[in-house]
C-alpha cells in the first residue's frame, strides 16, 4: 500500500527520509564537538553532521544527463505525485547523472533513495565520480511504489563530487532492467 493511500502528504515523507537519515548515536555529535570550545563552532560542527549534502527530488530537481529513456511519470502512487522512471526499451548500462554537490570534510557517508521497487527492476549502482561506491535492488517479487532503502557509500574524501546512478546489472529474478526514482539523500554518517 502507497503512502498517499494512507494520507501521509510528501512533506512528511521527505521530513520522515531526513529524519531517518539524521538519526545515529550521541557519539557522533560528541565526536563533531569534541575540540570545540566557543557555542558557535559547536553549532557549526553539530550542522555539519546533521546537514545532507545532497538533495534531489523529482518535483524540485533537474539531472544533468541521460542515458536511456528515462523520463518523469506522474501517479498519485508515486512520492510527490512523480517519479524518474526508465521502464520503457530499458538497457544494461542505463544511468541518470543527477548532479553535483560538495562534500565538506572527509568521513563515511550514506545515500538514502526513495524508489519503487517491482519484478522488472534493475540494481542501482551509485557512482561518486567515476567510482562505483554502493548498490540497491529495486526488484522486488511484489511491486511497491514508496520504499525507503540506505546503504553506505563509503568514505569520501571533501571536494566537489558528481554523483551518477547507473543500472548495470540486475537480480536474477528481475525480467528487466528498469527503475524508478522519488528522491536522493546523501548523508555524513
Amino acid at each position: 500500500m502507497g503512502f498517499a493511500s494512507r494520507g501521509v502528504t510528501s512533506a512528511e515523507i521527505l521530513a520522515a527520509i531526513i529524519d531517518d537519515a539524521t538519526r545515529f548515536s550521541g557519539a557522533n555529535i560528541d565526536a563533531a564537538i569534541s575540540s570545540r570550545s566557543t557555542p558557535a563552532e559547536i553549532t557549526a560542527a553539530v550542522t555539519a553532521v546533521l546537514t545532507p549534502v545532497f538533495r534531489w527530488d523529482v518535483i524540485n530537481d533537474l539531472f544533468k544527463s541521460i542515458q536511456g529513456t528515462w523520463e518523469v511519470k506522474s501517479t498519485a502512487s508515486y512520492f510527490l505525485g512523480s517519479s524518474l522512471r526508465n521502464d520503457t526499451g530499458v538497457a544494461v548500462d542505463d544511468n541518470v547523472s543527477l548532479g553535483v554537490f560538495y562534500v565538506p570534510v572527509n568521513g563515511t557517508y550514506t545515500v538514502h533513495l526513495l524508489h519503487m521497487v517491482d519484478t522488472g527492476f534493475g540494481k542501482l549502482h551509485f557512482l561518486i565520480d567515476t567510482v562505483d561506491v554502493a548498490e540497491i535492488d529495486g526488484y522486488a517479487g511484489t511491486g511497491d511504489y514508496n520504499v525507503l532503502s540506505s546503504v553506505s557509500l563509503g568514505t569520501l574524501t571533501a571536494g566537489i563530487r558528481t554523483l551518477r546512478i547507473v543500472i548495470s546489472d540486475k537480480n536474477a529474478s528481475s525480467s528487466d532492467y528498469g527503475a524508478a526514482i522519488h528522491a536522493v539523500v546523501i548523508m555524513k554518517t
